[in-house]
């Protein structure tokens, strides 16, 4: 490369990261004696003020800024100076420079002689590297090229892609030779299927961020003094424990939960990559290093595509650019333009396309034709040697288009030679590798009650939102009433506590947006929240059970050949200790209507209330008597009027616990003083002939039984998730489905009577 014509000594290479590697490479090859640094002009600039999250707290704790303007207004201090500017925000952000001096580092450059391939020097640039000896490196080799390809749709664009890289290797070329130039985000999904339907790997970007992953979620959930050793003891996946302990050692100065925000932009912006494809095509920017021996691939040589457009919209508009000497918007346009052409002319082997429309928007060529004055080759016809499984989709495709709108396309005559089992659908779920799926799940399996329901439910539906997780959790008024509910009342009975202040130190944190009719509705719900609070204490002096955990989370170790956990929160846990046992009950708060029903535990299903029995054996009391398990609807719209009860008291009513107690009458005196016509359990009293037909009553032997099957039902889903088994099996409980009324997938997986597992009635047999 020409660059190498001016290494010398003391040398400062100034390269885009993109082809660091390549660079090095070559440089060590060629003059392995040297002493050269590299660097990209970011880094370089970043040099002169390089800061760190002591001036990030700085900013956002005496202007009570969010972490994200305050790394914009950082990042923006580099380009000034110590002087007066015609421009009032300027001199805003100056002062906060000067604030944040003593925070910020510098370094020197050591090197007298930089040289610089691949970027255009701004006059603020050339003003960083003053005194230096620099030298500008532009490629100069230039090769004609005559033709660009038109397609209809994005799906022929990239058809025609994979149609040449086929024909490439089959001339022998090796595919790491053969590249992808500046393709946008929007090819994605489409590489990776055609990718696939051609047996050709490609390597497409698919990095994810700490904060999305479980440990992630665990560490921001659970910030404290311990939660390093609680994940270590959790969870085995070392690059991202270590990942995690890095971001923490960070802030070990801080209080925790006031650098909150630090932590998840951090964890937001930690990548986790994955391991690279050896052999495969690889993906390139337009920085990139090209060799004589590549084939590259333009796709998306469209208007407003390629070149970007840059607009006058950043945090320094133009009028300011040129008074810090950065480069504005036209000029940065020009030089895209500039850096467009001379790449597409210094490559020896390429092919350029572009397509009119996709499945959102209509498309132009490019702009840059009008330079480069390529030849528009139109209506390309595969010759559909190279994919059987994709001869057969597009062959499929143009049936569906004869047979539904009478369309006869040219695919018909080139494909005929297709036996199709066409119009035949088998929806049966294959079973994936069992060591696939173990990497997929990095050796690491998280449980709990939601999972395992869906699990019972219908395996495939675990499988599509617990394993894939396609469907994502969109916080609704409804998501966020429940959180609220919640998180008032695991507060409201602490002795400082106070309802305008946690109210609204839970609203301050959310980032869901209220309209005004739901901002009116939360406000009046805070009178509904006082009475269910007034209410509950009420409540409680009818018990004899004083002490009270609430939220309490429950982590059991499930592992097997991999580390497998079970995880549940418990709402509320009431207790007492006496000499020789300790007598509990158990509250979960319920925003709904769930279904109460222990008997179907047996078949995996509505499991909740069972499994917080489960749970709370776990808890460091000695000899746990369940006293009983209950749900307790805390936001229930529906009053039934009688001529006998006050509208309150038909309130009290509803908020009373419904779920089952233990018949032991030596725990019940010592759990509720009322339990004879009980003013706390609906539906909880006596008769002459013992307790009410009504009363939902409960043996020690059925809890412990009722612990057992939960254990096993546990067991048996952790064992079958990890071998795979993931087959679409909804269920039908007497008659009814319970497992499609609203599941989210049922788009997918085209179910058929089949497919439905009977339960119930007079089959009595669980379901594993």
């Amino acid at each position: 490369m020409q660059y190498l014509d001016y290494l010398t000594d003391h040398t400062l290479l100034l390269i885009p990261n993109d082809i660091k590697e390549d660079v090095i490479l070559e440089v060590t090859k060629e003059k392995p004696l040297i002493d050269i640094k590299y660097s990209s002009l970011e880094n370089l600039r970043k040099s002169f003020f390089n800061y760190d999250e002591k001036a990030i707290y700085y900013l956002m704790k005496k202007y009570n800024l969010k972490y994200e303007v305050a790394i914009t207004y950082l990042d923006n201090m580099l380009y000034l100076k110590n002087k007066s500017y015609d421009s009032e925000e300027i001199n805003n952000l100056l002062k906060l420079k000067n604030e944040v001096k003593d925070l910020v580092k510098t370094k020197k450059i050591n090197f007298n002689n930089v040289v610089v391939y691949g970027y255009n020097l701004s006059d603020f640039d050339f003003n960083l590297l003053k005194d230096k000896k620099i030298t500008i490196v532009k490629d100069e080799k230039s090769y004609p090229h005559d033709y660009v390809y038109e397609f209809n749709t994005i799906n022929e664009e990239v058809e025609f892609v994979f149609d040449k890289i086929a024909e490439l290797i089959k001339k022998g070329i090796d595919i790491n030779k053969i590249k992808l130039m500046g393709v946008t985000s929007n090819y994605y999904s489409i590489l990776k299927r055609m990718g696939y339907f051609y047996n050709i790997p490609i390597s497409i970007p698919d990095e994810i961020n700490i904060y999305q992953t479980t440990i992630g979620q665990y560490f921001v959930n659970n910030l404290s003094d311990k939660v390093i050793d609680e994940i270590k003891d959790k969870f085995n996946n070392e690059d991202i424990i270590n990942k995690v302990i890095d971001i923490y050692n960070k802030y070990i100065e801080y209080d925790i939960n006031e650098v909150k925000d630090l932590i998840i932009y951090d964890l937001k912006h930690t990548k986790i990559k994955e391991k690279e494809l050896k052999k495969s095509v690889k993906l390139m920017s337009f920085d990139g290093q090209v060799n004589d021996d590549d084939y590259i691939f333009i796709l998306g040589f469209n208007y407003g595509c390629i070149p970007t457009i840059y607009k006058d919209e950043d945090f320094f508009n133009d009028k300011e650019k040129e008074m810090l000497g950065l480069f504005t918007a036209n000029e940065l346009n020009k030089l895209e333009k500039i850096k467009i052409v001379n790449k597409i002319n210094s490559i020896k082997n390429l092919y350029i396309t572009y397509k009119l429309q996709d499945n959102k928007e209509k498309y132009l060529i490019s702009n840059l034709n009008d330079e480069l004055n390529l030849k528009i080759i139109k209506d390309y016809q595969s010759n559909y040697n190279h994919s059987d499984f994709y001869n057969k989709i597009v062959l499929s495709s143009s049936l569906d288009k004869l047979i539904k709108y009478g369309i006869k396309d040219k695919n018909l005559v080139y494909l005929n030679n297709y036996n199709l089992e066409y119009r035949q659908y088998n929806n049966s779920y294959t079973k994936i590798d069992t060591e696939d799926l173990l990497k997929y799940l990095n050796n690491n399996l998280l449980l709990s009650y939601s999972s395992i329901d869906n699990y019972y439910k219908c395996s495939f539906r675990y499988y599509l939102n617990n394993i894939l997780k396609i469907n994502k959790f969109e916080e609704t008024y409804q998501t966020v009433l429940g959180s609220l509910f919640h998180y008032v009342l695991s507060q409201a009975f602490k002795d400082d506590f106070n309802l305008e202040k946690e109210y609204q130190t839970f609203l301050d944190n959310q980032k869901y947006q209220f309209n005004n009719k739901e901002k009116f509705f939360i406000e009046k719900l805070k009178k509904e929240l006082k009475f269910i609070i007034a209410t509950i204490k009420k409540q409680y002096q009818s018990l004899n059970l004083s002490n009270a955990l609430y939220e309490q989370k429950i982590f059991i170790d499930k592992s097997t050949s991999i580390k497998v956990t079970f995880m549940g929160i418990i709402d509320k846990i009431l207790y007492k200790e006496e000499e020789d046992q300790t007598i509990l009950c158990i509250i979960d708060y319920k925003t709904g209507n769930p279904v109460l029903d222990i008997d179907n535990t047996k078949y995996g299903l509505d499991m909740q209330l069972p499994i917080y029995l489960y749970l709370s054996q776990q808890l460091k009391f000695k000899n746990i008597k369940i006293a009983g398990f209950y749900l307790q609807k805390i936001l229930n719209n529906e009053i039934n009027k009688d001529n006998n009860h006050s509208y309150i008291e038909l309130k009290e009513n509803n908020l009373k616990l419904q779920g089952y107690t233990n018949d032991n009458l030596d725990i019940l005196e010592k759990f509720d003083k009322t339990y004879e016509n009980s003013q706390v359990i609906k539906s909880l009293k006596t008769t002459s002939n013992g307790f009410s037909h009504y009363a939902k009553m409960i043996n020690e032997e059925k809890i412990n039984e009722l612990i057992k099957t939960v254990d096993e039902k546990i067991n048996i889903a952790r064992d079958n998730i990890l071998n795979g088994l993931f087959d679409i099996n909804p269920k039908r409980l007497n008659g009814e489905n319970v497992s499609c009324l609203y599941c989210p997938f049922i788009d997918i997986c085209y179910h058929q009577a089949k497919d439905i597992v009977d339960i119930g009635g007079d089959d009595d047999a669980s379901v594993d």
